[in-house]
């Protein structure tokens, strides 16, 4: 059952080249936010604003940002690119980020 269900997944990544796209994507803006400090040009976090505002509309997209976002607090990011990351999750996690968010706030 589970080789099934891994070999299922995998042909999805394979038939849907954008899903990976959007990942790399993830990866880059995330990438772009770790190095974040308060006195530097927001572009990078407005940047992450913007797409989560366009994956709320999908609820498995919002969960594979959420444990992005997880992630990413287990990080060498910045404390302040860590508070922002946060407080986003105050808007689109689950019950998954409480943990975390105690951390964070």
């Amino acid at each position: 059952m589970r080789k099934t269900a891994i070999s299922i997944v995998a042909a999805l990544a394979w038939l849907c080249p954008g899903a990976h796209a959007q990942a790399n994507a993830w990866d880059a803006l995330l990438a772009k936010a770790a190095t974040w400090n308060y006195d530097q040009d927001r572009g990078p976090l407005r940047a992450i604003t913007v797409e989560l505002q366009k994956a709320q509309a999908s609820a498995a997209q919002t969960r594979d940002i959420e444990r992005r976002f997880l992630a990413f607090l287990q990080s060498g990011a910045t404390t302040a690119s860590k508070d922002f990351i946060c407080r986003q999750l105050g808007v689109i996690g689950s019950e998954a980020s409480v943990p975390a968010r105690r951390t964070w706030l």
